[in-house]
């Protein structure tokens, strides 16, 4: 998978500095504003506006919460960060 460089960013929950993005489902995707973002620390999501990463609103945060390619994503991070298998 293609790991992007990006400008860095600070995440919202726990002040991780992000500076790189996948997009699993193309990776040739750079971040565009309204993309979320899930934090390589805490997991937390957050959405790239501008040069600046912020919290969900509900409605995004409720619509990703449906997303399952997001979820497995989320469950792969957090799996690979405490050592755990999602399979």
């Amino acid at each position: 998978m293609n790991v992007r460089l990006v400008e860095a960013r600070r995440c919202p929950f726990c002040q991780y500095i992000v500076n790189t993005y996948i997009d699993p489902r193309n990776p040739k995707n750079t971040p565009h504003d309204g993309d979320i973002s899930i934090c390589a620390k805490c997991s937390g999501l957050s959405v790239f506006q501008g040069n600046e990463l912020r919290l969900p609103t509900p409605v995004e945060l409720a619509q990703s919460m449906r997303d399952k390619d997001l979820l497995h994503s989320i469950k792969e991070l957090r799996a690979e960060w405490l050592g755990w298998s999602v399979y």
